[in-house]
């Protein structure tokens, strides 16, 4: 997923100095520790090619029985084409208000209503 060539190469990174993630590793660390898991964190990585990744982590600190933590283990999931699906959409819909004709104000609490003669309301 982030373009390694071993999980030894891939933990041989130093996440907190060389990663540019939209969320700080140690920050990461820091929540674990406090609140002991983090369940849908949704955050960019670079690849180890430079491209950048939507992810969400799911997260469980692992602690000794002093309750230190002594790791964390969980989940990542690729949401990349999820986030430029949301994107596209956005900017799809921000085109079509740009695009539509202004909407006509009314002071009343609603718009005014017109029946032509012999026609059924229900």
């Amino acid at each position: 997923m982030l373009g390694f060539s071993s999980f030894a190469e891939f933990v041989a990174t130093n996440l907190e100095h060389e990663s540019q993630s939209s969320y700080p590793r140690n920050l990461f660390k820091q929540r674990l520790e406090r609140d002991g898991e983090i369940r849908g964190l949704e955050v960019v990585w670079p690849r180890r090619d430079g491209t950048l990744l939507a992810v969400c982590e799911h997260a469980c600190a692992v602690r000794d029985a002093e309750g230190r933590m002594l790791y964390y283990e969980g989940t990542v999931e690729d949401i990349t084409a999820r986030k430029r699906a949301d994107e596209e959409r956005r900017e799809l819909l921000r085109r079509l208000h740009a695009a539509a004709p202004p909407r006509r104000a009314w002071a009343g609490a609603a718009p005014p209503m017109s029946f032509a003669r012999g026609s059924r309301f229900c």
